[in-house]
């Protein structure tokens, strides 16, 4: 009697057992289908990962983990090849997958920026930043779509609380330091710059951000200092850091300066392609390609397999109204770099100065296979249609080049005559 008595409590409980594990599995399979809702502020600690998933077997686990970690890999792929959705989708099914790692979350926000959805972006980096909240990536990114929109104050915040928990990391000093400067030219700025070049000396972000910061202050021999001690400190070429200042000038539309410092540089090294490249540049930038053509010609002889230089002297020639030789060229960087936008682009451009329009189109269909949402290449694709009589496919083009860039008055002046043409 007692012994039977003990068989069905023995049974009872095997049965309870397993009702309680089949509910656990279910339960988790449907928290995990879900995705990772944002914390309330001030509702308690970051969530954090579980070391395990309740309620699966670990073979389970093991194969759910693979196949996250396979999409994960496959997203880092297409983000880095320039494929933006596919990186997203990718990206995606990783966070569905693994609702708590951070780092899917993290580069979604990353894609979601470079896509332009900033507020889809904001999301997922606080996403990130309640489930890692060590992380700095997350935190630095958020605070620069802080500044883009022009909330200083919330930017500011996060930049305190990076510099709290990493006080040594000289992308933190930097990224604050490059924040005072452009929010009044704080004085705290130099200071925070020199301390991440005492860290790095090396670190070419702080390097610019403080040439900028004395150059906005007009102070030039401060410039000529700060490029003798990262000389000093770091064994690079006096040449190269003129050369990096000069850009910084010539971001700040200071022509004469840029052209000073790239004019020292080419003392220093007279056989470097780089100083007379940067000279051409700024020749071109001002509208005056004759004067650019000596000095990208010369880079070009101390460098002849540079495609950014040979692209510039291509430029200048077309500009020139040299269509043959720019073409020339523009098909030399082409054979180079398959890919350039800037060469394919500047082909065409000859193609249809010189009305060779079948050899534009074809020119233009691989430029919108490597380049499907590049306005440009949409907006010639509508010349060239029009030029060709095909009303209806110009048209497609121009819209979609409009969808691109909502800014392209060209596009949106040529739709507007040949959509009054058609009706």
């Amino acid at each position: 009697m007692r012994s039977t008595l003990l068989l069905g409590l023995a049974a009872i409980l095997a049965s309870t057992a397993i009702g309680c594990k089949q509910f656990t599995r279910d339960a988790w399979r449907s928290v995990a289908d879900e995705p990772a809702a944002p914390a309330v502020a001030g509702a308690g600690a970051p969530v954090k990962a579980p070391t395990q998933v309740p309620g699966l077997s670990p073979a389970e686990q093991r194969e759910r983990f693979q196949s996250a970690e396979a999409r994960f890999g496959d997203g880092m792929e297409a983000y880095y090849a320039g494929d933006l959705d596919g990186a997203i989708r990718a990206f995606r099914e990783v966070a569905h997958a693994r609702p708590f790692l951070a780092e899917a979350r993290l580069f979604l926000g990353r894609c979601y920026r470079e896509h332009g959805w900033r507020d889809a972006a904001v999301v997922e980096l606080q996403r990130a930043i309640e489930l890692d909240s060590n992380g700095k990536e997350a935190v630095l990114l958020l605070a620069e779509l802080h500044e883009e929109a022009g909330k200083t104050d919330e930017a500011f915040s996060l930049y305190q609380g990076l510099q709290v928990t990493h006080p040594h990391d000289p992308r933190v000093l930097t990224a604050i330091a490059s924040h005072l400067s452009r929010n009044g030219k704080d004085p705290r700025a130099p200071s925070l710059f020199r301390k991440a070049l005492s860290l790095r000396p090396d670190y070419t972000p702080a390097f610019r951000g403080l040439i900028d910061y004395y150059a906005s202050k007009g102070t030039p021999e401060d410039v000529d200092e700060v490029i003798r001690r990262v000389a000093a400190g770091t064994g690079r070429r006096v040449a190269s850091l003129f050369v990096a200042a000069g850009e910084v000038f010539l971001e700040r539309d200071e022509y004469k300066q840029a052209l000073a410092y790239f004019r020292k540089a080419g003392d220093l090294e007279p056989y470097s392609p780089m100083p007379y490249e940067r000279i051409g540049d700024l020749w071109l930038r001002l509208g005056r390609p004759r004067e650019a053509l000596p000095y990208l010609r010369t880079g070009l002889d101390y460098n002849p397999h540079a495609t950014s230089l040979r692209e510039r002297l291509a430029d200048a020639y077309r500009r020139l109204g040299e269509s043959r030789l720019a073409s020339l060229h523009y098909r030399r960087a082409l054979c180079e770099n398959p890919r350039s936008l800037t060469a394919r682009v500047g082909l065409i451009d000859c193609y249809l100065d010189g009305d060779a329009v079948d050899f534009a189109l074809a020119e233009l269909t691989r430029a919108r296979k490597l380049h499907p949402d590049n306005s440009s290449v949409h907006y010639r694709l509508g010349l060239a249609y029009e030029r060709q009589g095909a009303s209806r496919p110009a048209i497609v083009e121009y819209r979609r080049a409009l969808e691109l860039e909502p800014n392209l008055y060209a596009a949106a002046l040529a739709l507007e005559g040949l959509t009054a043409e058609v009706e």
